[in-house]
């Protein structure tokens, strides 16, 4: 999952295998509901595929591999309702 909290701004990502209804920022103590949670592809340049959840509203966000730690640039796609990596 990645992220954002509503409160304070800071982003978080992070694995869980439990459903989760709302995270507490580490930051600021306050909770942040997950509803409407998007879909976000990464394909980095090392090979790796990943899927998150994310909260993000922005056209363009960037999220970091977790396997190399390389950040991937990724575009909301409206038609699909999902981020896609940004290929070059």
């Amino acid at each position: 999952m990645h992220i954002h909290c509503e409160h304070c701004g800071k982003t978080k990502t992070f694995c869980t295998k439990h459903q989760l209804s709302y995270y507490s920022c580490k930051e600021c103590g306050e909770k942040t509901e997950l509803k409407d949670l998007k879909l976000a592809f990464i394909n980095c340049e090392c090979g790796s595929w990943l899927r998150y959840f994310t909260n993000e509203t922005a056209d363009l966000i960037e999220l970091n591999c977790i396997n190399c730690g390389m950040p991937v640039a990724l575009k909301y796609n409206a038609k699909k309702k999902l981020y896609e990596t940004i290929r070059s």
